[in-house]
């Protein structure tokens, strides 16, 4: 069990501090010195001491909700990273298809041959509404 003391303590604090075992009656001998902590030993109740345990209470719980919020916001970073690791592989999917379709157009053309290729991009381009192989806009 770690002790923390203040710098400085009233003489003979610090020995009894570190014999006690209880946080409580550690925080009764800093907060009132000697004279203090017999009361944490079964007398009255000591209303300064609640207080500061209740302080020390809540400093505890906001420690906790920032230590939780810090491993939410690298949860986060995390999932960000996977996202953008995510769109990276569909992009390169994509591109990969694309050049798929790509190859499979040149081999028809390839092996349509010369001619039937041109009639063919001319079909294509009149079906879009453009000129063709032959060029210019048919009426």
């Amino acid at each position: 069990m770690s002790v923390i003391l203040p710098p400085i303590l009233p003489a003979g604090v610090a020995e009894k501090i570190v014999i006690m075992h209880n946080p409580r009656q550690q925080l009764a001998a800093v907060l009132g010195g000697s004279d203090k902590v017999p009361a944490v030993f079964g007398g009255p109740v000591d209303h300064k001491l609640a207080d500061v345990s209740g302080v020390f209470q809540w400093e505890r719980m906001e420690t906790a909700m920032q230590e939780m919020a810090r491993e939410y916001a690298e949860q986060d970073a995390m999932n960000a990273e996977l996202v953008a690791v995510e769109a990276k592989q569909v992009a390169e999917f994509a591109r990969e298809e694309a050049k798929e379709a790509v190859r499979v157009v040149r081999s028809r053309r390839e092996s349509l041959g010369g001619a039937e290729a041109a009639q063919a991009e001319d079909k294509a381009a009149q079906r879009r509404g453009g000129g063709g192989a032959k060029g210019g806009l048919k009426e």
